[in-house]
């Protein structure tokens, strides 16, 4: 696909230019639309490119919910725009396109991670308001404690 029908799928020339971030997920399977979703809820412009095609009954997600995609092949200038990129398991860290953003500075995380980051954030946030809202009778160091409990893989 025309890497030029991407960019103005996304209503912007300039990806760069734009106050939303911009997240890129490689890979339209389950957990791919997943990230797509919740990278979009959370504010992101999103594009989801696959190599393959996408089953039907994914497309329909991105479609109802003004996702823009590709399939059959990347566009890969406008991937390279990205701030963020979430793949898929399934690509090869020896992927060219992931080592192409990765030279140029590009995050490259997988789904598990992009959640599991959203998930610590909301979870932080949650701890510091309990923690200012009783400011008062609380001890600051409980929302260190909190904020560490949160922390997956240890």
């Amino acid at each position: 696909m025309d890497c030029g029908d991407i960019i103005s799928r996304l209503n912007h020339c300039d990806l760069k230019t734009e106050i939303m971030k911009f997240l890129a997920v490689l890979g339209a399977g389950e957990s791919g639309v997943g990230a797509a979703l919740l990278g979009q809820q959370q504010g992101y412009r999103v594009l989801v490119s696959d190599h393959g095609t996408i089953q039907a009954a994914f497309k329909n997600v991105l479609i109802q919910n003004e996702i823009p995609w590709e399939e059959n092949g990347h566009s890969e200038a406008a991937i390279l725009a990205a701030d963020l990129v979430v793949k898929s398991p399934g690509i090869p860290d020896t992927a060219p396109l992931v080592l192409a953003l990765r030279q140029k500075g590009v995050p490259v995380i997988d789904e598990v991670e992009f959640a599991a980051q959203l998930h610590r954030r909301c979870v932080n946030r949650y701890y510091w308001q309990q923690w200012q809202n009783h400011h008062d009778h609380a001890d600051p160091s409980y929302f260190e404690i909190r904020r560490e409990g949160c922390r997956y893989g240890g």
